[in-house]
């Protein structure tokens, strides 16, 4: 690796005619012509640039950047960046051997990506979050991408190449799962303390890690929470755009007490004994709930496991307390258990998961990695009304992930909580026991209604009643 110097020599010129070209671009005649340089340490290219591209950004308001700051800060965060826009009519000229570390027959970044990656280096620096380690693929695209954004001395890693480059000869795995296992040791290793890894690559192929990685724009950051045991879970994605409105943000360094009151919780609605919370002519149980369930389909509701009690009463007035997992009611040792029969029972099942989301509280991120269903997304919309932070209303955003259809041929589980809302079709929440199933089905218009329940115990009828179909 170079020193500090060297990397400075090396880097100072290039970078420094990027930014006076790109600021000559922007603020400079339109009939001005512009050659923009990109450089790596194994080659030098230039690209013409047409003068009436518009390189400046357009600030993106991000509504939980406040949060998502304070939780930067304290680290233990991975940052997985695709590399920048590429310039156009440009092709790999794929080759024998490593032809993916030659420069002049590979795809470069265009100018663009320098105003970009300025602005996220900006955002990281003014709000005071640190970088441990800046580590990008062996492709000139992806490092170039890392010495632009110069938060750190990038480092090279053939784990992050793009699997066109890859040549795993790994006997126990095929090609891909060798490619995945790779990746996930980066996004699961150890952090040191309030310090975060930032990775620069590709976009994934759909089977692996998470959706969110092969869908990622270029240039846009998808950011993950390590666990512990080698787990993660995604928090975001992150445009450009938002790390500039993110480096304008004024945010405290610590938890402020709100004066104001906290939200209100409506009580849990039961409901009335002559109404039944399941349509009794929709109503699905045993044989035909399973042969609808591998049809997909569903958004299977779940209330969290089994959790410990009466540790979240004195916490309404701290900011955003439900992600800090030591100040909160969280799973028991018996919930574990729960959540990793139900997981068990719908993998015997053969029931289809594409999805697994999860509010933002640590006992129903827990539920859902010992459900063991593959990587979890957490997200606001399931928070419980004592965890909805001002102007956003947690029954509106639960009702529309109800709603939402899952992916053709699959079903999707959201892990919440008990809730008291007004809507006739979500009564049920309102009785349902830890890691309870309530099956839930979209309509395709906008709603959606309960078809079935299934308790933990449940799932022993089922794997009784009805064995999983041969492969």
């Amino acid at each position: 690796m170079k020193s500090l110097p060297e990397f400075r020599r090396q880097y100072a010129r290039p970078l420094a005619c990027w930014a006076t070209l790109i600021s000559l671009s922007i603020y400079g005649a339109p009939s001005l012509s512009q050659t923009v340089s990109a450089s790596s340490h194994t080659a030098k290219v230039t690209a013409t640039v047409d003068p009436s591209l518009n390189l400046a950004i357009e600030d993106s308001p991000f509504g939980l950047a406040d949060g998502l700051i304070r939780e930067l800060r304290n680290g233990g965060y991975v940052l997985y960046v695709r590399h920048g826009a590429l310039l156009p009519n440009t092709v790999d000229k794929v080759g024998n051997g490593e032809w993916w570390k030659d420069c002049q027959n590979t795809r470069r970044i265009g100018p663009e990506v320098q105003v970009q990656m300025r602005a996220f280096a900006d955002a990281l620096s003014r709000q005071r979050i640190a970088v441990y380690e800046l580590i990008s693929s062996e492709f000139c695209r992806s490092y170039d991408t890392a010495v632009l954004l110069g938060v750190a001395i990038p480092q090279r890693n053939a784990v992050l190449n793009d699997f066109t480059a890859t040549s795993s000869k790994t006997q126990s795995l095929s090609p891909l799962d060798a490619y995945a296992a790779g990746i996930g040791q980066l996004l699961t290793k150890p952090i040191p303390p309030r310090t975060n890894r930032i990775l620069v690559a590709h976009a994934l192929p759909p089977t692996i890690i998470h959706p969110a990685l092969s869908t990622l724009p270029e240039g846009h950051t998808a950011i993950f929470k390590v666990e512990p045991a080698n787990r993660f879970h995604y928090i975001t994605t992150i445009s450009p755009g938002q790390w500039q409105s993110i480096g304008k943000q004024s945010v405290t360094a610590t938890f402020t007490v709100i004066q104001s009151p906290p939200p209100q919780v409506t009580a849990a609605v039961q409901p009335a004994s002559n109404v039944p919370v399941i349509d009794a002519t929709k109503e699905l149980k045993g044989a035909a709930l399973l042969a609808a369930l591998r049809k997909g389909g569903f958004n299977l509701y779940m209330r969290h496991a089994a959790s410990n009690v009466g540790q979240d009463a004195n916490l309404l007035q701290v900011p955003l307390w439900w992600e800090n997992c030591a100040i909160q009611r969280n799973i028991a040792d018996v919930g574990r258990e729960q959540a990793r029969k139900v997981g068990a029972a719908v993998r015997e099942l053969k029931i289809p998961v594409s999805q697994v989301v999860t509010a933002q509280f640590c006992r129903t991120r827990d539920t859902g990695h010992a459900m063991d269903l593959g990587p979890i997304e957490i997200t606001e919309d399931l928070n419980h009304q004592i965890g909805q932070r001002a102007g956003f209303d947690v029954n509106v955003a639960r009702f529309k992930q109800l709603a939402e259809l899952p992916l053709k041929g699959t079903n999707r589980i959201l892990v919440s909580h008990t809730h008291g809302s007004p809507r006739p079709q979500e009564r049920i929440m309102g009785g349902m026991q830890e890691a309870e199933i309530v099956v839930f089905q979209p309509d395709n218009k906008g709603s959606s209604e309960p078809i079935a329940r299934i308790p933990v115990a449940e799932w022993d009828s089922l794997l009784k009643s009805e064995p999983a179909p041969k492969p």
